[in-house]
């Protein structure tokens, strides 16, 4: 037998606040609260890393609006 219970509005704010930055990084609940806010590719960690440069990548666990188009994306930064 499955139980579903919905969570209030107050639970769902609690836990938006419980969070360290107000952002959700937890699928699929961010998809709830970063619809609008922007984000930064650059501050995560580099997926991959070498004398010669980065590369970044971001999917839709890292940002919600991503998800609603099933995209990801990649950003290599290149040192000379």
């Amino acid at each position: 037998k499955r139980v579903t219970e919905k969570a209030t509005r107050e639970q769902m704010e609690e836990l938006r606040r419980a969070s360290s930055d107000g952002i959700f990084r937890i699928w699929p609940l961010s998809i709830l609260f970063c619809k609008d806010q922007p984000y930064s590719l650059l501050n995560k960690r580099p997926w991959f890393s070498s004398s010669r440069g980065q590369i970044y990548q971001a999917g839709s666990r890292d940002y919600a609006p991503l998800h609603n188009h099933d995209l990801s994306i990649s950003f290599a930064k290149i040192c000379a």
